[in-house]
């Protein structure tokens, strides 16, 4: 029987959504993950801190790839990203991510999809769970750090 890859899709993405915005005990989840839609090209959500101190939000961007066919015996997610694809992600001057879900077993993984790195991926290495609530208290941590250090207010504009 032929798997529905857009039935994997959304289900992969739902995953992500669950999973970012898991509260561990908290009164608020640390992420407000937005989808951007069927039609963006190379983002699937926008994803805000929440909690987080100072202005601007820190937000990032992820891409979500989903199989049904899980980890490998090697311990990689077998996703496909295309050099285009990971070209398009690493333009954004904001941090950007690949999710790896395995569908099946409703797990998802996250590899930061950075300048100067690969340029494409035929698989995701299992590695950083958002299952974990290590992975996102580093996630929040790394995405808060980028923005402390990168933020440029909005100042000038002719609409005024």
């Amino acid at each position: 029987m032929q798997v529905d890859g857009n039935a994997v899709g959304d289900r992969g993405e739902d995953i992500v959504k669950i999973l970012l915005t898991r509260r561990y005990g908290r009164t608020t989840p640390r992420f407000r993950p937005t989808s951007m839609g069927e039609k963006h090209p190379a983002i699937d959500f926008m994803v805000e801190l929440v909690g987080s101190v100072g202005s601007p939000t820190p937000l990032f961007f992820a891409q979500v790839k989903a199989t049904s066919h899980g980890v490998d015996t090697r311990g990689n997610v077998n996703i496909r990203v295309r050099p285009h694809q990971m070209s398009s992600l690493v333009t954004y001057p904001a941090p950007t991510h690949i999710v790896g879900v395995d569908e099946t077993a409703e797990e998802a993984f996250i590899l930061a999809a950075l300048s100067g790195g690969a340029m494409g991926l035929s698989s995701l290495r299992a590695r950083h769970s958002l299952g974990d609530e290590q992975t996102l208290i580093r996630l929040f941590d790394e995405v808060e750090r980028f923005w402390q250090a990168h933020a440029a207010p909005f100042t000038v504009s002719q609409f005024i």
